[in-house]
């Protein structure tokens, strides 16, 4: 039995989408996971201080947010250079695994129209991806209220992304 030099192509096609996919989602495990880890030494590196008690010491998983962490200057006053580093390397790695996954989302989609549905998945995701990546590299006590707005202009898209994919999925 021999088959068409078009039906070859969409074979090859198609084990060349699933190895992709495959690939990629390896990639947003990975990113997942790496994140996590770079940023548990982040904050093991936190020499302390919080807003609720600026003598803190170390890092307190309930009163620190994620970006206190980011800060290179703790907010007990101390250097926080090399917990800095590792929270911005780990949110930066996040952030790009979100991206694989806003990207991978839309493949589980119904095959059915959905109005460009998994475009805008897709188009939000990756809108929100530099943004999020801004984020980490302006830290409060450096940028202050930009902090703010950058984390705004970055999450409405990737919140937008969020939501049309649960409507979708």
């Amino acid at each position: 039995m021999s088959i068409s030099s078009n039906e070859f192509v969409l074979l090859a096609r198609a084990r060349f989408t699933r190895h992709a996919l495959r690939i990629a989602s390896m990639f947003v495990l990975g990113a997942a996971l790496a994140s996590l880890v770079i940023f548990a030494l982040a904050a093991w590196a936190y020499p302390g201080g919080n807003h609720f008690d600026h003598a803190a010491k170390a890092h307190d998983f309930w009163r620190n947010s994620l970006c206190d962490v980011a800060r290179g200057t703790a907010i007990g006053g101390a250097s926080n250079r090399v917990g800095s580093l590792l929270a911005r390397v780990a949110m930066s790695t996040m952030a790009l695994g979100l991206g694989g996954l806003f990207w991978l989302l839309p493949h589980h989609f119904e095959p059915r129209p959905r109005l460009g549905i998994a475009t805008c998945v897709r188009a939000l995701g990756l809108v929100s991806v530099p943004g999020a990546i801004a984020v980490t590299f302006m830290p409060t006590d450096r940028f202050g209220v930009l902090h703010g707005v950058a984390i705004i202009l970055a999450g409405v898209p990737g919140l937008g992304a969020a939501v049309l994919a649960m409507i979708a999925l």
